[in-house]
């Protein structure tokens, strides 16, 4: 399976930290640290990994790391 493009926000401009994962490019004056990264990154499975499944509505719109 290939993995997926993801656009994320990160934490600062290190790129360390995602802290959003968005639909599409925003607009980088109201969403700074924008990227891009592939759903099987460390990064995004720890973003993944770290979101509450509950409400199940967090999750629900999120890509399965590595898919």
């Amino acid at each position: 399976m290939t993995a997926s493009t993801i656009y994320v926000q990160f934490a600062d401009s290190t790129d360390e930290e995602i802290i959003s994962v968005l639909a599409s490019p925003q607009d980088p004056k109201f969403y700074p640290n924008q990227g891009t990264v592939l759903s099987d990154d460390p990064r995004y499975v720890a973003f993944y990994d770290n979101t509450p499944a509950n409400p199940p509505s967090l999750k629900a719109g999120l890509v399965v790391p590595g898919q």
